[in-house]
């Protein structure tokens, strides 16, 4: 007995019953760092309503827009949105997240809709939208340039790319990996991959290649003291960003 609190799997159990203690229960802390759609919103509002030109404390910042979110799964963002004026289509491959997000729309009165389908499908059809929504995506896609290609496409002249992703960085796989998947598992391990990790300047360098310019980056930092997620100014992990269409020289 006293050799398992001696070895790693002691120490890792004495110092998880000493979070448990400190912070409280441990699922409110899971849970809290697993939903960070509070600040991404606060930031998708934000961003827009100043880029159209817009109120963002009406109750529609964002009436009349027709935004996409690419890889919107099931979660609850674009339904959020589509309350605060837009015209919202979620689009994912997976048609089990799609028959999801309907429900959960149903379930809210949300007016937002979801379709089976990629981006760059879309793209063959001819539609343009004035936002399109990146969150949490570029890092599980095996072809990120060619999902910039349609993101690029799909973008109306004016219009406006609102992303959010992990920068590459040992903070990343510390806090991202290590911690929330190898120690304290709040989620599936496996879920991110180090390597897919996007620096900045990575990014610049893709988004430069399909008439893109990005901006305005803003760090976000999981709090455990406050059970939050809070901008930072620095990007050592999580990072949130914009990007509008290069005009194209004569």
């Amino acid at each position: 007995m006293w050799r398992r609190w001696l070895g790693f799997n002691g120490l890792k159990h004495a110092w998880q019953r000493a979070v448990e203690l400190f912070y409280g229960r441990h699922e409110p802390l899971r849970l809290a760092f697993v939903d960070d759609h509070l600040v991404r919103r606060k930031f998708i509002l934000s961003r827009a309503s100043e880029f159209f030109k817009q109120d963002k404390f009406t109750p529609a910042p964002l009436l009349g827009l027709q935004l996409l979110d690419i890889g919107c799964g099931d979660t609850r963002m674009a339904q959020e949105l589509a309350f605060r004026g837009a015209e919202v289509l979620g689009i994912d491959p997976d048609e089990r997240l799609i028959f999801q997000a309907r429900a959960n729309a149903e379930k809210m009165g949300s007016p937002a809709e979801f379709m089976a389908t990629s981006a760059e499908r879309l793209v063959t059809e001819g539609r343009r939208f004035d936002v399109i929504l990146c969150l949490d995506l570029f890092q599980h896609v095996h072809k990120l340039d060619q999902l910039l290609w349609a993101a690029s496409r799909l973008l109306k002249d004016d219009g406006l790319l609102i992303f959010s992703t992990t920068n590459r960085t040992w903070w990343s796989w510390f806090f991202e990996i290590f911690m929330a998947e190898l120690w304290y598992r709040w989620r599936p391990r496996g879920t991110s991959r180090y390597q897919k990790f996007i620096r900045p300047t990575e990014l610049q360098r893709l988004f430069n290649r399909h008439r893109l310019t990005p901006d305005k980056l803003t760090g976000f930092l999981f709090t455990p003291l406050r059970r939050e997620w809070v901008k930072t100014s620095h990007l050592h992990g999580r990072y949130m960003g914009v990007a509008y269409r290069t005009p194209q020289r004569d």
